[in-house]
């Protein structure tokens, strides 16, 4: 059974996205590199990060995703039931084992760059083309809303991580296509690795 959705990115690019970029002019910088919590390794990635952002090759790094923490006691914080996020007293939390964010919300966060960013790019390991999950989303609700919105203005390039390699061909793979080709307008997707 399908959970009911929150909100379509797609329908964020066309409607609330367009009223924002129809007033301010192109941002000709460097795209804003997206992560996704299947690449939250701290061995590859994000020193890939670092390094792209310190060679002017990507705007910054930013992870996609929200963790979900409890009190070291079991209790599950959720945001909105308090006002003292885990963070502000962290010994007291840890991180719960096993717990995912929603495609959708990797996505919606992924597209609310475009608020500030022209071009954006995605680092995934998620190839799987399942209803409702991440590729499937990005296929049919966010390149068509690219397509007929502002096509050669923003762009999206996704960065899929090919089966079967290692983050250490996929990171190399992923500093070799960004520093070679960049990230051009509409939407775009590669699995490299």
């Amino acid at each position: 059974m399908n959970k009911p959705r929150h909100m379509n990115p797609g329908e964020f690019i066309k409607t609330g996205l367009k009223e924002v970029l129809e007033r301010i002019p192109s941002r000709n910088g460097p795209p804003a590199l997206g992560v996704d919590e299947g690449l939250n390794d701290k061995k590859y990635v994000w020193p890939l990060v670092k390094s792209l952002q310190s060679n002017r090759i990507v705007d910054h790094g930013v992870a996609l995703w929200h963790k979900q923490q409890q009190l070291k006691k079991g209790k599950i914080y959720k945001p909105a039931d308090s006002f003292r996020p885990p963070w502000a007293i962290p010994e007291l939390w840890e991180d719960v084992r096993g717990a995912s964010c929603h495609d959708e919300n990797i996505v919606s966060s992924l597209v609310y760059y475009f608020t500030a960013h022209d071009r954006l790019c995605l680092l995934t390991t998620n190839t799987k083309n399942d209803k409702g999950g991440l590729r499937w989303i990005l296929e049919r609700e966010v390149q068509p809303a690219i397509a007929v919105t502002f096509p050669d203005r923003i762009g999206l390039l996704v960065l899929f991580q090919k089966p079967g390699s290692t983050l250490e061909q996929y990171c190399t793979a992923v500093e070799s296509y960004l520093t070679q080709k960049g990230v051009g307008p509409g939407y775009n997707s590669q699995i490299i690795g």
